[in-house]
């Protein structure tokens, strides 16, 4: 019996610390069934409410809503709340009932701005085996927004991993690090942001492959610089280039030059990226050049007289292409009247007979590039003068000449003449230089007219002695030998 009644108290004893499950309260009461939300900015729903344990007769006579912050979250009459803006507020349900009781009941809610999506301004992540970096930082967007947890994750574990905020490199590969939002904010929602890794091995050596002297490189080409760097399979992502003179010539990220201007600079490439964390560095000297783009004889015609010796320099463009190494071959079609020979980049133009040629100069720099010149030589005297009198006026002495061309195919556009004043016994008394403007056609005769001041002019004097000293056409001048000038007497009356 004892034992029997001691049993019984031990279970009501139970019953009063540990209430059967189910069992509900007493009395009446009002209830929300979501006690908590947590919602989204622009997020809304619905919450449900009820009454319990109502007495015999008992009924509800108004029911309202209440926000502790509606510019939060606000709630209509029909029990739908529309989160507003972040922050956190309390959705109170009131009820009166026909016995004069109030009841309320509380809902806590948070709102939270969700994340839109990560960036970051590195793309790529280069390590070599057995060295560790910091995790690139990323940007969660929009800034205010509510971020739970941000994991990081490698999908290939045994390339690298992630440990107290580093990447540790273990081998060489390629994998892919990933950054995860999770917000689990009424939905899972997860926002991720990956980077490309690649492990390479460490660099043991690194030099500048094949370099004799100076590189050269065209200007407006690109080359890759010649590395040498083991063991293979190191990326140039893991190297830093810089130019000693970027307006000469630039060189990208990943080695590639670029030749803008001629000149010479300095490409320098260097790494850390070894076991023990050592500087290697190469440099290779590079000059840009730029090749021949045209070259040609001017002027083109070009004449010259009888017994002359022309020298001849071809014109080559771009003005500053490399000439360091080039050399030019020339030909005459006719070395009978015009024989020419090299000297480096001048050509010796012989004229020994009245003819025409033509003159071809031609790069041997494999570029085939030429230029050609029609020549023609013409008498020793181009200009002679036919006629000429002379009559003295009131301040000096005027002259009018008749003139003949010789040179074929060419205009003669200005004489210039040389005077002399003599006596009676032929001694000279004075003397000058007139240009004398006259246009005459090819082979045909001109006529011109020139004065000399009476205060130039002796009174004693009673003759000229005139020659024509030098020719100007078109494309140039001619100064006519000493010996081959042929000369006139005219009288003074």
């Amino acid at each position: 019996m004892r034992k029997t009644v001691s049993t019984l108290i031990l279970i009501l004893m139970f019953l009063l610390v540990f209430p059967v499950s189910g069992a509900e309260e007493t009395g009446t009461y009002l209830y929300i069934e979501k006690s908590s939300v947590q919602v989204t900015v622009g997020g809304y729903g619905w919450l449900k409410t009820g009454m319990r344990n109502l007495g015999p007769g008992v009924r509800m006579t108004s029911l309202s809503w209440e926000s502790t912050d509606e510019t939060v979250v606000k709630i209509g009459d029909d029990s739908k709340y529309t989160a507003v803006g972040r922050g956190k507020a309390q959705l109170i349900r009131r009820v009166k009932t026909n016995d004069g009781q109030e009841y309320t009941a509380v809902c806590d809610v948070q709102v939270v701005v969700p994340v839109d999506h990560l960036e970051s301004e590195v793309t790529g992540i280069f390590l070599v085996a057995g060295r560790e970096t910091s995790l690139p930082e990323i940007r969660v967007l929009p800034e205010e927004a509510d971020v739970r947890t941000c994991t990081w994750s490698v999908a290939d574990p045994q390339v690298a991993s992630v440990k107290d905020g580093k990447l540790a490199a273990h081998m060489p590969g390629k994998t892919v690090l990933t950054a995860t939002c999770d917000e689990r904010i009424d939905k899972h929602r997860l926002r991720t942001l990956s980077f490309q890794v690649t492990v390479t091995p460490a660099v043991e050596t690194l030099s500048v492959r094949g370099q004799n002297g100076v590189y050269r490189l065209e200007a407006g080409k690109r080359e890759v610089m010649p590395l040498q760097i083991t063991p293979g399979g190191t990326t140039p992502e893991l190297l830093h280039f810089a130019s000693s003179a970027e307006d000469i010539l630039t060189v990208s990220g990943d080695g590639v030059m670029l030749g803008l201007a001629t000149g010479k600079a300095v490409v320098t490439v260097w790494t850390d990226q070894t076991v023990s964390g050592e500087r290697l560095e190469a440099s290779l000297t590079v000059e840009v050049f730029r090749k021949i783009e045209r070259i040609s004889l001017r002027p083109n015609p070009y004449v010259a007289f009888r017994g002359q010796t022309v020298s001849l320099t071809p014109v080559i463009s771009p003005a500053d292409a490399d000439l360091s190494s080039l050399t030019v071959s020339w030909q005459s079609d006719n070395p009978y009247s015009a024989f020419v020979r090299g000297d480096g980049l001048t050509g010796s133009v012989v004229c020994s007979q009245v003819g025409q040629s033509t003159i071809t100069v031609r790069a041997e720099d494999g570029s085939r590039k030429r230029g050609s010149l029609h020549f023609r030589v013409e008498p020793t005297v181009p200009v002679t003068i036919r006629e000429a009198s002379a009559e003295r006026q009131e301040g000096g002495l005027n002259l009018s000449l008749q003139l003949k061309s010789r040179m074929r195919e060419t205009t003669v556009r200005e004489t210039q003449l040389h005077w002399e004043a003599r006596d009676r016994e032929g001694s000279m008394l004075s003397f000058g230089d007139s240009p004398l403007p006259v246009t005459m056609q090819p082979a045909r005769r001109g006529y011109g007219n020139f004065r000399i001041p009476e205060e130039e002019l002796p009174p004693e004097a009673v003759c000229l002695i005139l020659r024509v000293t030098g020719v100007s056409y078109p494309n140039g001048s001619y100064e006519i030998p000493e010996e081959a000038r042929e000369s006139l007497e005219v009288p003074l009356r």
